[in-house]
């Protein structure tokens, strides 16, 4: 039997980057290793009045979502040994 994709089980959320972040050198970094940590992005918005992009993506770390429930938020973070940690807010 053919594994399930992260999009097949649905496994979507949100999360935000701040306008700060993308022009702080010091995080680019730890940015960088978010945006490639496996997760497939399907949805840009950029929130003008509070300076944020807001991310809609797929991920093997996000909870399976069933159709019909609200699209739930994560945090992440990088480890000292460098893995990306995504916390649900």
């Amino acid at each position: 039997m053919k594994e399930k994709s992260i999009i097949d089980e649905n496994r979507i959320g949100i999360f935000t980057i701040t306008s700060t972040l993308l022009r702080d050198f010091s995080s680019q970094k730890n940015l960088v290793k978010i945006l490639n940590s496996g997760i497939i992005i399907v949805e840009t918005e950029y929130k003008w009045d509070k300076s944020t992009i807001n991310y809609t993506a797929f991920c093997k770390d996000f909870d399976i979502v069933v159709g019909g429930n609200l699209i739930p938020k994560y945090l992440a973070t990088v480890s000292e040994n460098n893995e990306v940690i995504w916390i649900k807010t």
